[in-house]
């Protein structure tokens, strides 16, 4: 499946390249091939994260009961947690 998404992503000299050489992408060749949106540095990958975040229109009233139907599960969780430390 792997083999199948990257021969669609990258031109055929570039696949063929990865393929014979076992050569791997750099982060700056798989933005360049729109593998990944953008290559982030490390250091600075949680202010350029949030930033994405913040970036996104939040402001539709679905958004926050989505979110808690979907991360129920995690949520409780970590309040049974934060329970369990306060006793």
């Amino acid at each position: 499946m792997f083999t199948v998404l990257c021969k669609r992503a990258l031109p055929d000299y570039k696949f063929e390249e990865m393929l014979y050489t076992g050569k791997r992408l750099t982060a700056e060749e798989c933005e360049a091939h729109n593998i990944v949106t953008k290559a982030i540095h490390i250091d600075n990958l949680m202010v350029d994260t949030m930033a994405f975040a913040r970036s996104l229109n939040k402001g539709r009233d679905i958004i926050g009961p989505m979110k808690q139907e979907t991360h129920k599960d995690a949520l409780a969780a970590i309040d049974a947690a934060i329970a369990e430390l306060n006793v």
